[in-house]
């Protein structure tokens, strides 16, 4: 693919991501009608119908295991490492991971992962003072799952000394490290590219080090990048250092006295809240898009909880800065207040009254009518918002239990969209529902089917491994690797008010075959949807 259509195809990218972005700002009324959409003034029991007569025939699905090790680059097993593995929705431009298990491996190193179906997944192992180590695989069924080998180096350092305000060490402060996304002064284009880390930066919590007595610190594991370095210590204000290099040393920070917030969190009627979660985030005041983007995927500074009678208190605050503060507590609202001016060596306070969480609940079951476990379900706010807690880029909602059940109990009184989905079935969308005591009962039907084969467009060889996406309703995606033989098979297609899905082909050595219009029905197979790829 030349320059210009990799920049045209990265253009459109941002302008989907953006679209999406939008979508946290504006009423959501334009979005996709899927099953189930209605205007949601009635919660009272409602059953969305299977089409029982219209199944889909039943298909096996295969499970398997992938085993691997985790070592140094002298081939030492590194046990206490920890392994996470992520599957991987989407083509090989934008995908979503969604985290499937985690684990500590063995003292050998070796881990191992079972139940797993056909797919891409993405292995990473981190510990403590050695850079993580990422590798995705691909499982295609009929086809032996290759061990992943995860090769962890001890990298780059940055170091240096965290002084108090009359030049005496602070100890047991934490400096954590963030990777820099955009570089300095770099063009428009270069800027926008974050837009496509937004999961990753999400999931970034930082390379964490704690200072010594002597007031020393040393950032191990860190690759041959910049970073944001950002500073905590009890009693001190917060300081941050922007683009500082690996393998930098003297990287010195001097601290101020630090800033005192306080409070309480109360419910309406006055009653203490214990254990409700205080987080800070910092607000730098920057007007630059990315920079707030950014700033808003960046972990919380500080965290606390509330004691029994509801008091909190923050005494790492000041430094110039401004904070906001998050409330949350289970079934209640979670609130915001921004912009908090806390000066170093100051003092400011700020009361928080949580009102009750609105509720939407319910149970989902399969076309036939039994509990569905592990269905995912979502709810976004309608419409502009002004407070809350700061938006989750990468929200995946909750999964039904074992009985099938949800609940959302923080919510606020206000329209929302309500999205259930499961890989087998089809998606339930419920547009402008709005909290209620009633229990909703969501029954979903097979829906849709597509199959065909991947193949070379030159010699019409099978492509094995290719991943199949079709994108289904609201952000939800459904999809499929092809087998030994080039042939895949999606299933749980919701058929919309327009019948007609979009499929995109991806693999490795070929180009992308993308949006291609299928039709679809609910209880049907649409076969021989075969696609060619060119090298």
């Amino acid at each position: 693919m030349n320059s210009a259509l990799k920049a045209g195809a990265l253009t459109l990218i941002i302008v989907a991501i953006g679209f999406g972005l939008m979508s946290f700002l504006r009423d959501d009324d334009g979005g996709p009608p899927g099953r189930g959409t209605g205007n949601g003034t009635d919660n009272s029991s409602v059953v969305e119908e299977s089409r029982t007569n219209n199944r889909l025939p039943e298909r096996e699905i295969l499970k398997s295991s992938i085993s691997g090790v985790v070592r140094d680059d002298a081939g030492t097993p590194l046990p206490g490492t920890k392994v996470t593995v992520h599957r991987l929705e989407g083509g090989s431009g934008i995908a979503s991971a969604s985290l499937v298990a985690e684990k500590s491996v063995a003292n050998d190193g070796s881990f191992r992962f079972d139940d797993l179906i056909a797919g891409r997944y993405r292995f990473q192992g981190t510990l403590t003072g050695y850079q993580s180590h990422r590798a995705e695989v691909t499982l295609i069924d009929g086809v032996s799952a290759p061990e992943v080998v995860l090769i962890l180096t001890s990298g780059m350092t940055i170091s240096g000394t965290i002084l108090g305000p009359l030049g005496k060490p602070v100890a047991d402060a934490q400096i954590a490290a963030f990777q820099e996304r955009v570089e300095r002064e770099a063009p428009l284009q270069k800027r926008l590219q974050v837009l496509l880390e937004l999961q990753e930066m999400q999931e970034e919590n930082g390379i964490v080090a704690v200072s010594d007595s002597s007031g020393f610190y040393q950032i191990a594991g860190l690759e041959n990048l910049s970073y944001r370095l950002q500073t905590v210590a009890r009693g001190f204000s917060p300081e941050e250092k922007r683009y500082i290099p690996a393998g930098s040393t003297e990287v010195d920070f001097e601290l101020e006295v630090g800033g005192v917030l306080s409070g309480t969190v109360q419910d309406p009627g006055g009653t203490a809240i214990a254990d409700a979660l205080i987080e800070v985030y910092r607000e730098t005041g920057t007007q630059d898009i990315i920079e707030i983007i950014q700033e808003r995927a960046m972990p919380p500074l500080a965290t606390a909880n509330s004691d029994g009678s509801g008091f909190f208190e923050f005494d790492q605050l000041g430094g110039g800065s401004n904070f906001r503060l998050v409330t949350r507590a289970s079934g209640f609202q979670p609130r915001q207040f921004g912009n908090l001016m806390v000066e170093s060596g100051g003092s400011e306070r700020v009361d928080v009254v949580l009102e009750p969480g609105a509720v939407i609940q319910g149970t989902v079951y399969d076309p036939l009518g039994s509990p569905l476990e592990n269905a995912r379900c979502k709810v976004n706010p309608m419409g502009a918002r002004s407070d809350g807690p700061p938006i989750d880029l990468t929200d995946s909602g909750i999964l039904t239990d074992v009985d099938g059940t949800f609940t959302f109990d923080t919510l606020e009184e206000t329209d929302y969209r309500l999205v259930v989905s499961s890989t087998n079935f089809a998606t339930y969308q419920e547009l402008r529902i709005r909290p209620s005591s009633d229990s909703l009962s969501i029954q979903l039907s097979d829906g849709a089917a597509i199959s065909g084969s991947v193949l070379d467009a030159e010699t019409s060889a099978p492509i094995i491994g290719a991943i199949v996406t079709v994108n289904d309703v609201a952000d939800v995606k459904k999809g499929a690797v092809t087998d030994g033989n080039g042939r895949y098979y999606v299933r749980g297609v919701t058929e919309q008010r327009r019948p007609i899905a979009y499929v995109s082909v991806t693999a490795t050595g070929f180009m992308r075959s993308g949006n291609v219009q299928v039709e679809v029905t609910d209880g049907a197979e649409s076969t021989g949807q075969d696609f060619y790829l060119e090298r």
